[in-house]
């Protein structure tokens, strides 16, 4: 046990999963990974996800799925988070109005649950990214990056830290450190520490192949719509010279062994870059999710017209053809695997005010 809780520590920002509630968080992340919830005790903590399992996984081309939260603020979120099957969380700090203290929940939270915690910085300065790794991010991504220096600047905070000063230049520039031990201390310190620079420029992409060879920099990121407004033509994902800046960017980084994170929006998108070998799984936020979701619930709620309900007709209290399949309501041939059809009532309230949902 005690050898189980160090490792949690280590992994989990310290707070091991060892309190009943913690442990059916774990439970329940580590089932939907497909392993039955029987199994999903504290001996099976290793198969929760940290920093340095999805490098591992990058590097092997495993896929690995995650999202950005620019709304969502902590609280009953445990449940939602640990069925989705999330790898990994952005927090966004650059365009979301997260507190220091808003992000670090979300950081804790987030790590008991056995999903990286991801934070987007606001700007590429060591300044913030140390701040997010003092908070207990496993994960930066840093936007808007267009200089070597600047690479080396966040390697050095992301890597490093608490290395500061002339000493973490040397560290990052020359791989010369105050001592061996210094040396095994930091990695040892950094290790689920993952480094993704963004790739949102011209400049950034006519230097791609200089900042994705850095050493420290385990991903490359593009914000389509960040880039697209650079390249002059805003939000239009298929123009030519977008897609020549992506295609230019995949080859790139597919080529330097660099995995490419892309924020996709769509399922189509997602599907043409996947289809691509895109295996750092970016989709959606929290507010696109919630936005889309209730779209998409009230507009099939609004052709409701006239009584038609996914073409049963209601008809003075009955869904004529509509049959009973495994307790949902099917069409007139219903399934051909189906359990024996059973006609039901629907009880219709014909009045302005009805009944409490």
């Amino acid at each position: 046990m005690d050898a189980v809780n160090a490792r949690c520590r280590r992994t989990y920002g310290g707070l091991p999963p060892t309190s009943r509630r913690n442990r059916t968080l774990a439970a329940k992340h580590y089932a939907h990974r497909g392993a039955p919830s029987n199994q999903a005790n504290l001996g099976d903590i290793d198969a929760l996800m940290n920093g340095s399992e999805l490098k591992s996984a990058l590097k092997t081309g495993k896929r690995v799925y995650g999202t950005m939260f620019v709304t969502a603020r902590t609280g009953r979120w445990d449940h939602t988070i640990s069925t989705v099957g999330l790898d990994f969380v952005i927090v966004d700090n650059e365009h979301a109005p997260y507190s220091r203290a808003e992000t670090a929940d979300w950081i804790s939270k987030l790590s008991q649950l056995g999903v990286v915690p991801f934070i987007r910085v606001p700007i590429p300065l060591s300044h913030y990214v140390t701040m997010a790794v003092d908070a207990g991010a496993q994960g930066i991504i840093v936007p808007n990056v267009e200089t070597v220096d600047q690479v080396r600047e966040v390697v050095g905070a992301a890597k490093f830290q608490p290395l500061k000063g002339e000493a973490v230049r040397r560290a990052v520039d020359e791989g010369v450190f105050p001592s061996e031990a210094t040396r095994t201390y930091l990695e040892e310190l950094n290790r689920n520490n993952v480094l993704v620079i963004g790739i949102e420029s011209v400049p950034a992409v006519e230097r791609l192949e200089e900042l994705i060879s850095v050493p420290g920099v385990d991903a490359a990121f593009v914000g389509p719509n960040d880039l697209s407004i650079q390249l002059g033509v805003p939000n239009k994902y298929d123009d030519p010279k977008f897609m020549e800046a992506m295609i230019h960017i995949h080859e790139t980084c597919r080529a330097k062994g660099v995995p490419l994170v892309i924020h996709l929006f769509n399922h189509d998108m997602a599907a043409y870059w996947i289809h691509k070998g895109i295996h750092f799984i970016l989709y959606g936020t929290d507010r696109r999710a919630l936005s889309e979701g209730f779209i998409a619930d009230f507009e099939a709620l609004r052709h409701v017209n006239e009584g038609r309900v996914n073409e049963g007709r209601v008809n003075e209290g009955r869904i004529n053809e509509g049959e009973v399949n495994g307790g949902k309501v099917t069409g007139s041939e219903g399934s051909k695997d189906s359990a024996p059809r059973t006609r039901v009532k629907l009880t219709v309230v014909h009045s302005n005010k009805g009944p409490d949902s």
